[in-house]
Formats: structure tokens, sequence, C-alpha cells
């Protein structure tokens, strides 16, 4: 008799690397955005000021989100189609 489980919540392990992964590129993205807006500062013009902006702390957690998001989709593209040898062919 066959056992399937079905769970329509990721695994913790799953979520346990996310979280991970998403501190370790939160701070780098957070950097990258206010590097941003500094530049973009330095380089406006003395009478023009840019327009309203979302926080710096949102636009690095949506931006380290996709990153993550793109990085998994990668990393199961590549499962999915990724060569096996055959047992006849190894060594």
């Amino acid at each position: 008799m066959n056992l399937a489980v079905h769970s329509s919540s990721p695994l913790r392990g799953d979520q346990i690397r996310f979280h991970l992964l998403f501190g370790a590129t939160y701070p780098l993205f957070c950097l990258a955005g206010v590097a941003q807006r500094l530049a973009v500062r330095l380089t406006a013009e003395e009478g023009a000021r840019p327009g309203a902006q979302r926080s710096v702390f949102a636009e690095a957690r949506d931006n380290a989100s996709i990153a993550i998001s793109y990085a998994l989709m990668a990393r199961t593209t590549l499962q999915t189609f990724a060569r096996h040898n055959r047992t006849e062919r190894l060594p």
C-alpha cells in the first residue's frame, strides 16, 4: 500500500532556506538602493527635486524577493533538465 501525502504549504526546510537567503540579500539591496538615490541626488541639478519615491526598505524587500524567486526558478529548471548518465555508461 502506498501512502501519499499532499501538502499545500511549503516544506519547513524550504522556508528556512528562503529566510536565510532573504536575510543575506536584503542588506545588499538596501545598500544598492541607498547608493542609487545618492547618485541621483549628486547628479541632479540644484533646482530639480526627484519625485516622490517609495521607501528604500520597501524597494529592497521587493527586489530581494524578485531576485530570490528568479534564482529558485533557475535552479528548478536546471534540476528538471539535468542530464543523468545511464548506469551502463558509468565506469
